[in-house]
This record gives structure tokens, C-alpha cells and sequence, in this order.
């Protein structure tokens, strides 16, 4: 299942546990809202690169391998495979990410031969 870590101990607690594979989403740089130009400016300054930069400088550290996936329609489709296996919404998201990384796997071997 993957895993999504937030934190240096998150991803050491996850390699302690045989987690492989970690998922990010692909972020884009946040529009800023506020009212206040000084709040525009702290709102768009989200560190998107630094956090990307850090995942992967980490998850090679713990030996695992890092996916940037589009969560896009994940919890659409969670919401009845989530009550068809009486499973949380989040849940059945991971396990549904998990299935589009093990689809890309394949995709891809099958390119290479």
C-alpha cells in the first residue's frame, strides 16, 4: 500500500516497516487568495519545489522508490468501491493509487519489449 509521509520520521517509520513505494501527488504552485498583497505573497511563496526536492533526496535514503501520480477521479471512484468493501474513503484511495502504480508498471514493460 503506499504510504505518504510528511515528516524525516515518517519516512524512517515507513522503512522500518517494509513500505517500498511512496506517492506524491503532482502539485502545482498555489494561487494566492488573500485580500492582503503580503498574503498573496506568503500564499504563493508554498514551497511545492523545496517539498518535491526533499522527497526525493529522502525516499532513495530509505530505499524506496518514489511515484508523482494524478490523483484526478480517485475519490470519485473510492466512493462506491469504499461501500461496496466497507472500507474508508482515504483507504480505498490508497489502494486505488496502489492499482495505477502497478498499471503504470506494466504499461511501461510492456513499452520496453
Amino acid at each position: 500500500m503506499p504510504f505518504v509521509p510528511h515528516s524525516r520520521a515518517h519516512y524512517i517509520y515507513a522503512s522500518e516497516h517494509g513500505v517500498e513505494h511512496y506517492v506524491i501527488e503532482r502539485l502545482s504552485k498555489p494561487r494566492g487568495k488573500a485580500e492582503s498583497r503580503s498574503g498573496r505573497r506568503k500564499q504563493t511563496k508554498f514551497t511545492v519545489r523545496e517539498f518535491l526536492q526533499q522527497m526525493q533526496v529522502l525516499v532513495p535514503r530509505v530505499g524506496g522508490e518514489l511515484h508523482r501520480l494524478n490523483p484526478a477521479y480517485v475519490s470519485i471512484d473510492a466512493i462506491p468501491l469504499s461501500k461496496k468493501l466497507g472500507l474508508d474513503i482515504h483507504t480505498t484511495s490508497s489502494y486505488l493509487l496502489a492499482t495505477r502504480i502497478e498499471e503504470l508498471k506494466e504499461a511501461r514493460k510492456q513499452v520496453a519489449v
